[in-house]
């Protein structure tokens, strides 16, 4: 009885989160009527406090201060329900999202090309420009008091962004945002996505505090925010080629194709390759005492080859995107831009011909609040490193005694990987495989590894865990396939994938 409530009620959630995506392709007109009423009902919340002031104040001053009946304390309990909901909302400041300010006196060239792009895309005026440490633009609108009516317009700009794409790549990702809030331009997705982003605004705010506050703001927000940004999320990906739109019509072609191969493969260096080595550093520095964004400039041009480039390129091509936003071959065919090209790292880069003297304090500036930011999680991982390596000299002493099995091999290797050298690494692999060569985790574990760096045997390994358990016939054809586009042979994985399948079946 409770599993069949339980499955159920498991039924109905899974109904209930692909409902959104099937009411969207089944009936659109329908879907974006809704979403647009649900839109509405943030500010219906709001307004509905003066409002409850206002008739509650007309019904008293009608009737008469002293209530007559029962009904007559409603209409005190309306006025004061109102009264203390506008007084909070009224009283209500937000603050600006955190960043670096960065005034139009200290880089007057990158206010002109903020300027020229609102201009062109008549879009909303700018009053701040803030450089953030993400590799992201965004434009933040932050209301003056509780009421969202009046706006101030952050425009938020990574360092990593001013350092690794060129002005006209810069150029294209700021259009994309301010065209979202274009006079002429404005459509229902861009609406729906700025609202996304001052719904979690009012949340966090509200949520943070405490008494009437949080009892008649917060918690409304909590779980509308949580409603609408599930029914809406169908609207974000063809938001993406809106964005995209934007920008192709302030630069073209070329220039916007180029912004989204860089912003793609700038995306992944960074993610998968440049913060890890900052934060492997960890490992054996207990204080975060380096300049990340300082050094990023320096160390960029030798750490990015272009054969490597190419590869995050071949691999952000074959990546599908998710249901939020496409990926950049989706991306590209929707402007008709044709295959991908790696244009190579931008001389100069849009930091060094938009900040000029500006940029080395800024540096100081970002990298100091970076340190301060991280200083708490980097003791951590430095503390969490210092009990990894005892573990790890643990466990070494039972590999040389040939007694690690199971899942402590696995944890042997991997901790091997992470602070020994590649051959250490490759030499712990290779051993526990050959102290149990009948364990499909370890099997599996080890064809990992060595797709990882590029090893055909990996791929040998792997399909004899599929055979061995079931259980890694999906994880094993994801890692396969991977390899494969890697090494830019995209066509042979669907044959290898009927393969496993018709296996597993039988």
């Amino acid at each position: 009885m409770l599993e069949s409530m339980t499955e159920r009620l498991q039924s109905l959630r899974d109904h209930w989160q692909r409902l959104p995506g099937q009411w969207h392709a089944d009936h659109p007109l329908r879907y974006r009527i809704a979403a647009a009423g649900l839109a509405l009902a943030g500010y219906a919340w709001l307004v509905a406090f003066p409002l409850l002031a206002l008739v509650g104040g007309l019904r008293l001053g009608t009737a008469g201060l002293a209530p007559t009946s029962a009904w007559g304390y409603l209409d005190h309990g309306l006025l004061a329900l109102g009264l203390a909901g506008t007084l909070i909302l009224a009283r209500a400041r937000f603050g600006l999202p955190d960043g670096e300010p960065l005034g139009a006196d200290t880089a007057p060239k990158l206010y002109a090309l903020v300027e020229s792009v609102r201009q062109e895309l008549q879009g909303a005026a700018v009053d701040e420009i803030r450089i953030t440490g993400e590799f992201d633009v965004q434009l933040l609108r932050t209301p003056v008091s509780g009421f969202p009516f009046v706006m101030t317009h952050t425009l938020m700009i990574g360092m990593p962004v001013l350092q690794c794409l060129s002005e006209a790549q810069l150029k294209a990702w700021v259009a994309s945002q301010l065209g979202e809030l274009s006079r002429q331009r404005m459509q229902l997705g861009s609406w729906i996505a700025q609202l996304r982003q001052l719904w979690v605004r009012y949340r966090n705010h509200f949520c943070a505090g405490s008494g009437p506050a949080r009892l008649l703001i917060g918690l409304f927000f909590d779980r509308y925010t949580r409603l609408f940004h599930r029914f809406t999320a169908p609207l974000m990906q063809s938001q993406q080629y809106v964005r995209d739109r934007h920008a192709l019509r302030t630069l073209g072609y070329e220039d916007t194709a180029e912004w989204m191969v860089m912003q793609a493969v700038m995306g992944r260096f960074l993610e998968q390759d440049y913060w890890p080595s900052v934060h492997h550093i960890a490992d054996k520095a207990p204080e975060p005492t380096i300049n990340p964004y300082r050094n990023l400039g320096m160390l960029l041009p030798r750490r990015l080859e272009t054969n490597e480039a190419r590869r995050w390129l071949r691999e952000a091509w074959s990546h599908s995107g998710s249901a939020a936003a496409p990926g950049l071959k989706q991306r590209l065919q929707a402007i008709a831009a044709g295959e991908a090209q790696y244009p190579g790292l931008p001389e100069p880069c849009a930091a060094d011909s938009l900040m000029e003297h500006t940029l080395t304090p800024l540096l100081d500036r970002v990298d100091s609040a970076w340190q301060q930011r991280e200083r708490h999680t980097w003791q951590l991982r430095h503390q969490k490193s210092c009990a990894e390596r005892e573990r790890l000299e643990a466990l070494r002493a039972e590999a040389r005694a040939g007694t690690l099995q199971g899942r402590k091999a696995m944890e042997y290797a991997a901790l091997m990987k992470r602070y020994g050298t590649t051959e250490e690494a490759h030499a712990a692999y290779e051993q526990i495989l050959a102290t149990n060569p009948d364990d499909a985790q370890i099997v599996f574990g080890t064809g990992r590894y060595l797709t990882g760096l590029g090893d055909e045997h990996g791929i040998r390994l792997l399909e004899q865990a599929m055979e061995m358990d079931k259980r890694y016939v999906v994880p094993a054809c994801r890692l396969i396939s991977e390899f494969r586009n890697r090494r830019g042979n995209i066509t042979r994985f669907p044959a290898h994938e009927g393969q496993t399948i018709r296996r597993r079946v039988s």
